[in-house]
């Protein structure tokens, strides 16, 4: 069995995948161990896992921690990819705000567009100044994005009434503060809308992908910071 080390926590997302992949074999296995040898220690391990929200969790956690692994990968890079780092981040960012954040406050009003000088730029400026604490703001908590596979299970759960609304609501409240704690960590670490952070955009224009696009030649660039 894979598990991860405090270190390693890239480890993560295999392990997650791991677990998901033989959770039905670790149900049967701990099953027979409390009912053979009586341990407590596997009693303890099969409560979780016969737990209704453990699936659901780790399903959450498949959907969700590639964000942060992916991105991990990148600075861990052996070639060098600064040209890449706002863009990525602010990806990271943008793609956890969607899972709670009503579209309207991450989209421009046609008003907007109209006043925009630079849409893509006015865009990005209204989403950085978005504040996650808002309740106001927030999908109503079951409209929470906690990926794909996750609602098919819940269905599931709820037609065999594994899982009452006490649960229900239980869980989407934990990933909603999970959202609101990793939009506000990486605007801590990586301050998005700063003067310093907002000079490493001029970088676009060493990766070899926008060199080559046909757009490179309508941007222009300001050097001075």
């Amino acid at each position: 069995m894979l598990h991860p080390a405090q270190t390693r926590w890239l480890s993560l997302n295999e392990v997650v995948n791991r677990l998901l992949e033989q959770l039905p074999a670790i149900k049967l296995y701990f099953q027979s161990a409390v009912l053979t040898d009586r341990l407590l220690s596997a009693q303890s391990i099969l409560t979780k896992a016969m737990e209704p929200t453990t699936e659901l969790y780790l399903e959450f956690l498949r959907f969700a921690l590639p964000i942060f692994t992916d991105l991990n990968k990148e600075m861990q890079a052996e070639k060098p990819k600064l040209y890449l780092l706002y863009d990525q981040i602010y990806t990271a960012y943008v793609t956890i705000l969607e899972c709670f954040i009503q579209p309207v406050y991450l989209e421009l009003t046609k008003e907007e567009i109209n006043k925009a000088k630079d849409i893509l730029n006015a865009k990005e400026q209204k989403i950085l100044s978005v504040d996650v604490n808002d309740v106001g703001i927030h999908l109503p908590l079951l409209e929470t994005y906690v990926g794909g596979m996750v609602p098919n299970l819940i269905r599931l759960k709820r037609d065999t009434q594994e899982l009452d609304n006490e649960k229900l609501s239980n869980f989407y409240t934990k990933f909603k503060e999970f959202y609101i704690q990793a939009a506000a960590q990486i605007k801590r670490r990586f301050p998005l809308d700063d003067k310093e952070r907002q000079a490493l955009k001029c970088l676009q224009m060493l990766n070899p992908q926008v060199i080559l696009s046909h757009e490179f030649n309508k941007k222009t660039y300001n050097f001075n910071f």
